[in-house]
């Protein structure tokens, strides 16, 4: 945060144009859900929006769909889903026309209502748009990219919902294997073991749970607010100890 208001303040003196504004504020809105301090993020993203729009960029240029995809994104994140499901379902549906179901923009639009659906509980509809978008990152990101192992969490989590406690443990196992292959980040691997100790003690393994849960929540502690979601998941289970 410090580096980038540091960087925007800089920029400023030489005269930025909306666009190149409205990126950096979008910049800092990131920085802010990674740390789980959603609602800053969506008042970034909410000005980065008002600033394109005085700006003349329309609602239909690249530049103002990528900015509302993540302002949608947070929305969801700070508990409007309703509203977070409406946005993303349209820009889906824009993207579609307007750069193609081949586009990278439809496919992270389809990841995001993926992630959506997930946090709504809605495997039904979770399901087949995390399969969608699935089959199209091959063709669009790097062979050690984080959708790769986010894709076995995300399944895991739908199985969880359903009931399929085996299948969740395996697929996140594969989570687990799939980020020692792809040198994930140390924050991305305490989520998914967080995620694999919530599936152990739901299957009655409290040794393997507590294990892994004393693993994941230091780096959680030293680095997320209490509200980050996946932070609050995890301090959730453990007081169930």
């Amino acid at each position: 945060v410090q580096a980038l208001e540091h960087s925007d303040r800089l920029e400023a003196a030489s005269g930025l144009g909306p666009e190149n504004v409205a990126i950096n504020l979008a910049n800092l809105a990131v920085v802010w859900e990674s740390a789980g301090d959603y609602n800053k993020g969506v008042a970034l993203l909410r000005d980065a929006l008002e600033t394109l729009h005085k700006g003349g960029i329309a609602q239909d240029q690249l530049r103002y769909r990528i900015t509302e995809r993540s302002y949608a994104n947070l929305r969801g994140l700070s508990g409007r889903t309703g509203d977070a499901h409406a946005r993303l379902t349209r820009l889906r549906e824009r993207a579609r026309l307007l750069d193609g179901e081949e586009s990278f923009e439809y496919a992270i639009t389809t990841w995001y209502l993926t992630l959506l659906a997930q946090r709504m509980g809605n495997a039904e509809e979770g399901l087949p748009l995390l399969e969608e978008s699935v089959k199209r990152w091959p063709a669009l990101v790097p062979e050690h990219h984080v959708v790769y192992a986010t894709s076995h969490r995300l399944r895991a989590r739908f199985a969880r919902m359903q009931g399929d406690l085996v299948l969740a443990e395996r697929e996140q196992r594969q989570a687990l294997e799939r980020q020692r292959k792809d040198k994930a980040n140390p924050m991305s691997v305490a989520f998914a073991r967080a995620e694999l100790a919530a599936i152990l003690f739901e299957r009655g393994d409290r040794v393997q749970s507590r294990k892994l849960l004393e693993e994941a929540l230091p780096p959680m502690r030293a680095s997320l607010e209490p509200r980050h979601i996946y932070r609050a998941e995890a301090e959730a289970l453990a007081a169930r100890f």
